[in-house]
């Protein structure tokens, strides 16, 4: 589905370019914070025997100051995201960056604590609605010369069909293979002696508090 909009010639990487130094020059149109900033690399989303999930709202609900990047696949979200990360980094800002579940490599939303600003990828897996009002919705499909790809129409929509077909195939694997963990613990949990865990549990507990504190 990507290489249909990036090898085709139909996006507009000199405009998405500007796009992402517009957006860039507005976030940090402050000083730089610190020569060591801190960087947290984790999930906002993820792919469960019930279907996709995610946790967007409990991350970036409270946050006055939020970008939603929204576009069709490969029109260049997570290249913007790539950009801004690169350049919080650069200038001093700690950061949160929350990587796609199904392409781990891939930036997906970014949170910047000290501006309390959050940028956030809306994909149909992970749709993120937002305040309509106060938030503002960069869409990279405005980048895609859609008119050149008439003629390629037919096979993008077969390929969006195959795409969620193996991805609902996916899920059930994942649903089976719960099931089957669920059957398996059944026979454990009623011989565990879940005293000597709990032990175990805070004896763990203490030697990272220990650590953490040394």
């Amino acid at each position: 589905i990507e290489s249909y909009y990036q090898d085709s010639s139909a996006l507009d990487i000199k405009g998405l370019n500007k796009k992402a130094i517009q957006l860039i020059t507005e976030i940090f149109n402050s000083a730089s914070v610190s020569p060591l900033p801190k960087e947290r690399h984790l999930f906002a989303s993820g792919i469960t025997p019930h279907g996709p999930v995610n946790y967007l709202d409990t991350i970036f609900g409270y946050l006055d100051k939020k970008y939603i990047i929204t576009g069709e696949a490969g029109t260049g979200k997570s290249t913007i995201l790539e950009k801004i990360y690169r350049i919080a980094i650069y200038l001093g800002y700690d950061v949160e960056v929350y990587h796609c579940a199904f392409i781990p490599n891939k930036i997906e939303h970014m949170l910047i604590p000290q501006l309390g600003v959050g940028i956030i990828t809306s994909i149909d897996v992970h749709h993120y609605e937002g305040n309509k009002t106060k938030d503002i919705v960069i869409n990279t499909s405005d980048y895609v010369n859609f008119d050149s790809l008439k003629k390629l129409k037919g096979d993008i929509q077969e390929a969006k069909e195959r795409y969620n077909a193996a991805f609902n195939l996916g899920v059930s694997y994942i649903a089976r293979a719960k099931s089957a963990r669920d059957e398996l613990e059944s026979y454990y949990v009623p011989n565990m002696d879940f005293d000597k865990v709990k032990a175990c549990y805070k004896e763990i507990l203490e030697r990272i508090l220990n650590y953490a504190y040394a």
